[in-house]
């Protein structure tokens, strides 16, 4: 009888473990079902129909820690990814039409998300109990904790420039097949992810590679020719991928050099001229 009297107490004090890892995602995935469109949001029609994406940020706030904990990496680098683009995305709906406004602004476009006071540093969000800004997500949990760095293609700050917002949320059970397409469709983007310029001799990569190519750095890097370590790494995982023949004809010449695309921040607006 006292163990099973110690068994319906625990039972009364440990919460109850979740069934998923992936809470809310059918109210996610109806939002982003609504609004994107060709990577591209319709600010809109996210401010007409708010409820599905309210409802996918109540999920993952009221979501235990203790329950992420247990869940597998892949899991929770879905989880993270998933957090990132809907704060984003409730962001820019509860601003939009955005015009710019802030001092830090002034170097942006004014309809850039730079143009709300402090949206990736403010601590507003509240994700499986933890108190976050965008920043929090992005560089400490993703970028340092779990340590993906295909999560530069999946993430999507609402710029132009960023790689392209899916219309489905990212899931555990296939997210290594996700983050791979991501990177291709990204890197297949002559204006936002690579283009490959063999008369030059050159190699244009998105600024997300001079921002964050140290995530990409292998533990062989070595400066090879006119590349330094950093840059030899980039190249080298994207010619693994296959998908630029120009790319590795100037591997094999050795002679190439590394520049960088201008970064469009402007809103990711499906109305390409929307204010």
């Amino acid at each position: 009888m006292r163990a099973m009297s110690a068994i319906c107490l625990w039972a009364l004090v440990v919460p109850a473990w979740p069934a998923t890892c992936e809470p809310g995602l059918a109210e996610l995935d109806t939002a982003l079902r609504l609004s994107v469109r060709g990577g591209r949001v319709d600010y809109r029609r996210l401010r007409a129909e708010p409820h599905s994406l309210d409802d996918y940020l109540q999920a993952i706030a009221d979501f235990p820690a203790l329950s992420l904990s247990g869940c597998s990496h892949a899991a929770k680098v879905a989880f993270w990814i998933n957090a990132y683009n809907a704060i984003v995305l409730r962001s820019v709906r509860d601003q939009y039409p955005i015009h710019g406004r802030t001092f830090v602004g002034l170097a942006f476009p004014r309809n850039s998300i730079w143009q709300i006071s402090r949206v990736f540093t403010r601590r507003d969000w509240v994700v499986a109990g933890q108190t976050l800004s965008l920043d929090d997500i992005e560089h400490r949990i993703l970028r340092r904790e779990l340590a993906d760095p295909r999560v530069h293609f999946a993430l999507v700050c609402a710029a132009r420039s960023c790689p392209p917002l899916r219309s489905t949320a990212y899931r555990e059970m296939d997210l290594d097949t996700s983050l791979e397409a991501q990177t291709r469709r990204f890197l297949s983007d002559p204006e936002r992810g690579m283009r490959v310029d063999e008369a030059g001799n050159a190699v244009w990569l998105s600024k997300i590679f001079k921002w964050f190519g140290e995530d990409f750095l292998r533990p062989d890097a070595a400066s090879v020719g006119d590349l330094d370590a950093r840059e030899s790494s980039l190249l080298r995982m994207i010619d693994d991928l296959g998908i630029s023949p120009g790319l590795r004809r100037l591997l094999l010449a050795g002679e190439i050099r590394v520049r960088y695309l201008d970064y469009d921040w402007q809103l990711n607006d499906m109305q390409k001229d929307a204010p």
